[in-house]
């Protein structure tokens, strides 16, 4: 089973989750993680540009509920199949994720597996393999 670390609290509370809405390359609201056994995950980009710091006291650890609708991006194709408000003509263009159309769609949340495959600039401001949790239902908190 996949484990993903928050930091930036200790527990999951439901109740302070934001629905999603869009707003530009990333959206108002969601709730954000990394796999733990993630090669550039939030940890390591902290840890680069010195942004805030990752500390193991306040984090939580969690998995997916089984049947959890996640849509994994490794190449700019994968990133063609979700709902887009804009669509880079090039490579090298900033892509609007339709968040919002997704959670219609039945899309529990969105994991980027590889910042690097052509998916740095379409994705710009994501900065680290991460998931972003779309529904708040499908958090399974470890003990």
């Amino acid at each position: 089973m996949t484990k993903y670390i928050h930091y930036g609290s200790k527990v999951f509370d439901k109740n302070k989750f934001e629905k999603v809405s869009n707003h530009f390359i990333k959206p108002r609201g969601g709730f954000w993680a990394s796999r733990i056994d993630s090669e550039y995950g939030w940890k390591e980009w902290n840890d680069d540009n010195k942004f805030t710091t990752c500390q193991k006291e306040n984090s939580f650890e969690f998995s997916l509920s089984p049947g959890a609708n996640v849509v994994e991006l490794f190449t700019l194709e994968d990133l063609q199949k979700i709902p887009v408000r804009r669509k880079g003509a090039f490579e090298d263009d900033i892509w609007l994720i339709d968040f919002e159309e997704c959670v219609k769609r039945g899309i529990d949340a969105i994991e980027l597996m590889d910042i690097g495959k052509g998916l740095y600039f379409p994705l710009y401001g994501w900065d680290c393999e991460c998931i972003l949790i779309l529904n708040p239902d499908i958090v399974e908190v470890s003990e």
